[in-house]
């Protein structure tokens, strides 16, 4: 039997080497919360984390509501644990998955009602070999909650799922804009001589959670096929 669409939301992050997992109770509070930097290692340490939470927070895999994972762009590797995770505790739990794309938690932390934002944001994500998936949000517009909803727009956007080196961001980013998330610091320092807000934002799980609860008490329902962005 599916748990109360009112239940515990568990989160999963692995989209990167920054990897994270969050429980909220069904008001969006929350419960127990572990962030850590798995460096590709999410097939031994995502499970064993999540028993860890669950414990932590009182609360058993029945009693889901729902699991929010973030499907990328990202890390082969760990999208697909993550995913193969929240899928395998669906089926055997009947909770539903919600799927947020990656770069999407990102600028929800930098959007309302979290953030008062007038100018275009980009959302980065670490690649590895020095490089950074970028995407450029638009102004928020008035009234929106990005709690609420992906960016506009077809999604996965084919040009946010590409790897870009420093030198190819800093031709594209022009102020007034904002930078958020997994940043170098060299590249934050190009950013703000640009004219740039920098903010090197962690990824939230929380506000993982929280994306899913919005989605799911607007009426969204789980996709069976739903699967992982990769970056490329």
């Amino acid at each position: 039997m599916s748990a109360p669409a009112s239940g515990p939301i568990l989160a999963l992050d692995t989209a990167t080497d920054q990897a994270s997992v969050a429980v909220v109770d069904g008001a969006g509070r929350a419960l127990a919360l572990r962030q850590w930097e798995s460096r590709r290692r999410h097939t031994v340490e995502l499970a064993p984390t999540v028993r860890e939470l669950l414990l932590e927070a009182g609360v058993t895999a029945a009693d889901l509501a729902a699991v929010a994972v973030a499907i990328g762009p990202g890390s082969y590797t760990g999208l697909r644990i993550g995913l193969a995770l929240a899928k395998g505790l669906s089926l055997a739990t009947g909770c539903a998955v919600v799927g947020i794309p990656t770069l999407d938690i990102v600028a929800a932390a930098c959007s309302p009602p979290l953030a008062d934002r007038a100018d275009p944001l980009w959302a980065f994500l670490a690649a590895g070999r020095g490089r950074f998936i970028a995407c450029r949000y638009p102004p928020p517009k008035a009234g929106a909650d990005s709690t609420g909803g992906a960016r506009s727009g077809d999604w996965p956007d084919p040009a946010a799922t590409h790897a870009q080196s420093p030198e190819a961001i800093l031709e594209l980013a022009a102020a007034p804009a904002w930078a958020a998330g997994e940043l170098s610091g060299e590249l934050a320092v190009a950013l703000a001589a640009l004219g740039l807000h920098v903010l090197p934002l962690p990824r939230d799980p929380l506000l993982l959670a929280r994306m899913a609860q919005a989605r799911l008490a607007s009426g969204w329902r789980s996709d069976p096929a739903l699967g992982p962005v990769y970056a490329s």
